[in-house]
């Protein structure tokens, strides 16, 4: 057996549907408890609102603040007779259009049909002033969008509520967790200097912040909610309010307007051009809110980065001093006893055979000795020149290099040749030693990871910049160990450029293997001829 309700509502059901393919209106079905649970097809070109994206949610929050309360009532009375109300729904872009609304009621269901035409923009419907009024809210609109910077957009948006509704003075101010800020006032087209902050939740902003709604006092005497500094200092006598709401609906700053021209005080007319700018200025207050943010956030990062650059160089720099300083004293200190050690056990030796003692035991003891202290010196001395190479400090770079390229084949029996140096180069000493280590690492990562034979070394002065190229016949390098964040060796080379005001370079070759360029300016040095070899 069938259900009566349930056929009602199928009837009503079909016969919407039915009528929403061929109107222009908005439609829907809605419970009382003004939760949407049918749409039509014209919500989404009149709103930019999908069927699908509404159903389920309560109608009331598509709709003004101030009318809010209507529909609330209309849905609580509703008899059987049809009610016709007007109604401003928000649209995706955050601006309200008015649609003369109707709403049927179904008491068997529970269930009101509603209708609504837009009657916004039905030109035949406006006056010469209204028309006015959209041609100067769309020129708002468009300056308000126009620009990133947040001072420039809220005085233009002051300007422009002071021009359309025809007032003296004006200001604005934006929230913050101090509470909401003003820095400046517009009165007769000159800005003021003035600052005022509204603790959270006090005077007039606070109201808004609150209710999210509008106020117009057109006789401010004995009117607490204005700060005496504002309504002595501008003689205030008429003021109106609107809220900015940002899209999650939240209230982000304030537009005010003050001392109607015509002394007839400000009209709901007035209040509905602050509500059409304030919304036209919200995405662009927003966009500027980020930007500012962005940029703050920019500069901070730029400052960090100069901090670690900073730091990383003093760093360096003492790493370099103490490595010089080490290599002094392992040199000076403990050579210098190694050889005087040495000496010693050749006195020794020669004392011992002028006595006539010749046991073969001791004497091989002796040149057991003599070795060992002569090998330890050798070894001191390679440290002591891994730590800071002094051919550094008395020849230069282009020395360094040949002595590295030459030690590095010695030591890993790989062949590495030089292909081209300059003749001659001067340049600062720690210029030299930041160059050379970037040098040294290189060669390392070559001995770790390529699996290389053969390696070749170019260090070329071109236009005051002077280029390191080192090239490996190795299996090459992939994009993720180039990029890979946990490579200090890298990022130490990368550093150790920036440093220097140049560039760091590493790549597979297309031919095989790896190439790391380093480029450094060295400002108006003149290559006095070049060596190939």
């Amino acid at each position: 057996m069938s259900n009566p309700i349930q056929n009602e509502y199928h009837a009503i059901s079909s016969s919407i549907t039915c009528m929403d393919k061929i109107s222009n209106d908005l439609t829907a079905l809605i419970k009382r408890d003004s939760t949407i649970t049918w749409a039509g097809h014209r919500w989404l070109g009149e709103l930019g609102l999908s069927a699908k994206r509404i159903t389920g949610m309560s109608i009331v929050r598509l709709i003004h603040t101030d009318d809010q309360d209507i529909l609330s009532k209309s849905l609580e009375n509703m008899n059987d007779t049809p009610s016709g109300i007007e109604l401003r729904f928000k649209n995706h872009d955050n601006l309200y259009r008015r649609f003369d609304c109707c709403l049927v009621y179904s008491a068997n269901e529970d269930l009101f049909y509603f209708s609504g035409r837009n009657i916004t923009c039905d030109v035949s419907f406006l006056s010469k002033e209204a028309e006015n009024v959209i041609q100067s809210m769309l020129s708002i609109s468009k300056r308000l969008n126009s620009t990133l910077n947040i001072d420039y957009l809220m005085d233009a948006m002051v300007e422009e509520a002071i021009k359309l509704t025809g007032s003296e003075g004006g200001y604005a101010g934006l929230r913050t967790t101090n509470g909401m800020i003003c820095n400046k006032y517009l009165l007769n087209s000159k800005i003021v200097d003035f600052e005022y902050c509204w603790s959270p939740g006090t005077g007039i902003p606070g109201k808004l912040t609150d209710d999210k709604s509008s106020v117009i006092i057109n006789n401010t005497d004995n009117n607490s909610g204005i700060p005496e500094e504002i309504w002595e200092r501008f003689n205030i006598k008429s003021v109106a309010y609107v809220a900015i709401e940002n899209s999650q609906d939240e209230v982000i700053g304030f537009l005010s307007v003050t001392n109607k021209r015509n002394g007839n005080g400000f009209s709901e007319s007035d209040r509905e051009k602050l509500i059409a700018i304030s919304q036209s200025a919200s995405t662009a207050i927003q966009n500027a809110l980020a930007h500012q943010k962005n940029h703050i956030a920019e500069l901070q990062l730029k400052n960090l980065r100069e901090q670690l650059h900073r730091l990383v160089a003093h760093t360096q720099i003492s790493r370099e001093e103490e490595r010089t300083e080490i290599s002094r004293e392992i040199h000076d200190e403990l050579g210098q006893a190694l050889t005087g050690l040495k000496m010693d056990i050749s006195w020794l030796d020669r004392k011992l055979q002028t006595q006539g003692i010749t046991d073969t035991y001791i004497q091989e003891k002796f040149q057991a000795m003599y070795s060992l202290i002569k090998t330890t010196i050798t070894t001191v001395r390679k440290i002591s020149s891994r730590l800071r190479p002094n051919i550094i400090d008395y020849f230069g770079i282009i020395a360094a290099i040949e002595w590295q390229t030459q030690e590095f084949q010695n030591r890993t029996g790989l062949e590495c040749k030089i292909i081209a140096l300059p003749k001659e180069l001067n340049i600062d000493q720690n210029f030299a030693i930041a160059l050379f280590r970037i040098f040294q690492e290189t060669l390392t990562n070559i001995v770790k990871h390529a699996n290389a034979t053969k390696v070749l070394v170019s260090l070329e002065l071109y236009k005051s910049n002077l280029t390191l190229i080192v090239k490996d016949n190795g299996r090459g390098i992939t994009e993720n160990a180039i990029s890979n964040t946990m490579s200090f060796g890298l990022l130490g080379m990368k550093e150790r450029a920036y440093l220097l005001g140049g560039e760091f370079e590493i790549k597979a070759d297309t031919k095989g293997g790896t190439i790391v360029t380093t480029t450094v300016p060295v400002g108006n040095i003149k290559d006095k001829g070049r060596t190939k070899k």
